[in-house]
């Protein structure tokens, strides 16, 4: 073992600005997001029971924030449902307002391979025809038979309509690239 009469002084610790404890400001703000989150949720599942009133569950661009960390939330089962629905509500407000942040998160998880089928083909579907010409390019190729589908129905378009997932009435005839039954 060493002399310790041989070894360096230890350097002072030194003092912390403002002090050994503070308050965290990454918290102090909690309950005012979690009521916001909460009432965010509510709203988007308001109507997703068929046997209540569709609510005016009505989305802002205030509500673009929230909804991206929504859509980012992919590990939790529980919160499957609401994640659908956020990137449709991301994919409204894009139409209605052209937001860019929206966009990207929704070209984002429209290009994920990761993603679920329906999220992708939810935020396909959200973006405008414009830009999801774009995406058609770089998706045409991929490995699921369902994107393909839809990026050749946006490529080729559909006659009077645009394709809307998650409906439950089936289509009089399937889309370009599904098998016929």
């Amino acid at each position: 073992m060493a002399d310790p009469k041989f070894l360096p002084p230890e350097s002072p610790i030194p003092a912390i600005p403002g002090g050994r404890t503070r308050s965290d400001v990454l918290v102090d703000g909690f309950p005012d997001v979690a009521r916001r989150r909460i009432e965010l949720e509510a709203r988007l599942l308001e109507g997703a029971c068929a046997f209540t009133d569709p609510g005016d569950g009505i989305i802002t661009r205030d509500d673009v924030a929230l909804l991206a960390a929504i859509t980012a939330e992919r590990f939790d089962p529980d919160l499957s449902e609401i994640r659908h629905r956020a990137v449709v509500a991301l994919g409204d407000l894009v139409r209605r307002y052209d937001i860019d942040d929206a966009a990207a998160v929704l070209s984002e998880l429209a290009l994920s391979v990761v993603e679920h089928d329906g999220i992708r083909v939810a935020a396909l579907n959200g973006l405008p025809p414009d830009r999801s010409a774009r995406l058609a390019d770089e998706l045409a190729d991929d490995v699921s038979p369902l994107v393909r589908g839809w990026v050749a129905a946006i490529r080729g378009g559909l006659p009077g309509r645009r394709p809307v997932p998650g409906t439950t009435e089936r289509d009089p005839e399937p889309l370009p690239g599904e098998p016929e039954k």
